[in-house]
């Protein structure tokens, strides 16, 4: 497999943007505009979980499916569910960055 590097700087930059719409369409979704993280800390509250362990359960499933997929079962996922997938992982990546900055910013947990 051979990518020229324009052809993949390109791709990349056309997955950021898309990111960064399904971010706002899933922020909408769950979670108001005065508390970003509700859903995690409620969710993670009814299941005895801190929002970061809550968030990581969430994420796995994605995992799951896109492991199945590089492991040869292709037929596990349709490509186009896999990229939605895909998408869902790099949010949750992205949240629990978030959440990591801010906690260092307020002093850290301990």
């Amino acid at each position: 497999m051979r990518m020229i590097r324009d052809d993949l700087v390109q791709r990349i930059s056309n997955f950021q943007d898309e990111t960064l719409k399904y971010i706002a369409f899933k922020g909408n979704q769950y979670s108001p505009l005065d508390d970003a993280l509700r859903n995690f800390t409620e969710g993670s509250a009814a299941v005895g979980l801190i929002p970061e362990q809550y968030l990581m359960a969430l994420a796995e499933k994605h995992w799951h499916a896109m492991g199945q997929w590089v492991a040869g079962r292709r037929s596990y996922v349709e490509p186009a569910e896999l990229r939605e997938r895909i998408l869902d992982i790099v949010v949750y990546l992205s949240i629990l960055r978030a959440m990591i900055d801010q906690e260092e910013e307020q002093g850290g947990k301990d």
